[in-house]
């Protein structure tokens, strides 16, 4: 295997962004400078009058000021722990 491809170890691993919680959203700035915000709008209207439809949610990232400068390993963490952050505090507490 060419060691460009190698997976990056445990120890160069980059954590998440800070997240700042708002009452109906989550935001956080990138070293770039680029700030985003994450929000879940629940969209119960989409399936209509189905047992689960109060668990039905639209996810939303949304860049709110910056410029976008290409992948961001901190980014893709920051969004996977988000939406586990939600689950956790909204849907499965």
């Amino acid at each position: 295997m060419n060691p460009k491809n190698l997976p990056e170890s445990s120890s160069s691993r980059r954590t998440s962004y800070p997240l700042k919680r708002d009452s109906d959203s989550f935001s956080f700035t990138t070293d770039h400078g680029a700030t985003y915000k994450i929000a879940f709008v629940q969209d119960a209207d989409y399936v209509g009058d189905l047992p689960f439809a109060n668990d039905v949610y639209s996810f939303i990232l949304e860049q709110i000021s910056g410029e976008y400068k290409g992948r961001d390993l901190r980014m893709k963490q920051t969004v996977i722990e988000t939406i586990g952050l939600f689950l956790k505090i909204y849907l499965w507490p």
